[in-house]
């Protein structure tokens, strides 16, 4: 295995953590009682992180405005893009952030469009809260966010983390975009079944 291959891996597994995290699939091991005096442990320096956010244009035929947060750490090991799922906005991942952010990757989430700060009252935009008015635009706004993190992040992996409806959008820019990111990870999204595929696998 190259050095490239297995640092790539171990950048994935540390995703993968972040996203099991958020959705509570993993948990803190319960301690066993001690009576062992307390070790002092030295904590790494927390990274330095710099917050910002703006509005970026959606490729769609309305330019649909879509808010935008970047959290970006000093000399990053990969970057994540992280997308949330149905009825939901971009700060409910403020705590994925916050661990990734600790691990040494730079962080950029979106409010879907008709979600959040992408929709009325915070902007005037075509589509209306809680719409989805096109499979295909949920892609392509991810794909707009992605392409802006590689641009600003030369050189650097970048990964897919998504839930829920924010996982199906993942698994479809997978599919639409073979090999455009280094990983994705999808938490609790649906896989759409092969009729005849499953008809024959119950034979």
């Amino acid at each position: 295995m190259s050095k490239k291959t297995h640092v790539a891996r171990n950048a994935l597994a540390v995703v993968a953590a972040a996203g099991m995290a958020v959705t509570g699939l993993t948990a803190p091991a319960q301690a066993a009682p001690t009576t062992d005096a307390p070790v002092a442990v030295a904590k790494a320096a927390a990274p330095k992180v710099t917050t910002t956010t703006r509005y970026i244009t959606s490729q769609d035929k309305y330019g649909t405005m879509l808010f935008e947060e970047t959290n970006a750490v000093e000399n990053a090991k990969g970057v994540v893009v992280v997308v949330h799922g149905a009825t939901e906005h971009h700060s409910r991942y403020d705590y994925i952030t916050k661990k990734l952010n600790e691990a040494g990757y730079t962080v950029y989430r979106i409010d879907n469009r008709g979600h959040g700060k992408s929709a009325n009252p915070y902007v005037n935009n075509t589509i209306p809260r809680g719409h989805i008015d096109d499979w295909h635009n949920f892609v392509g706004d991810i794909h707009t966010l992605v392409h802006m993190a590689k641009k600003e992040n030369p050189g650097q992996n970048v990964f897919l983390v998504g839930h829920s409806l924010g996982a199906m959008t993942v698994q479809s820019y997978g599919i639409k975009y073979p090999g455009d990111v280094k990983g994705i990870v999808s938490s609790g999204g649906g896989i759409f079944i092969n009729p005849t595929t499953e008809k024959n696998s119950q034979k």
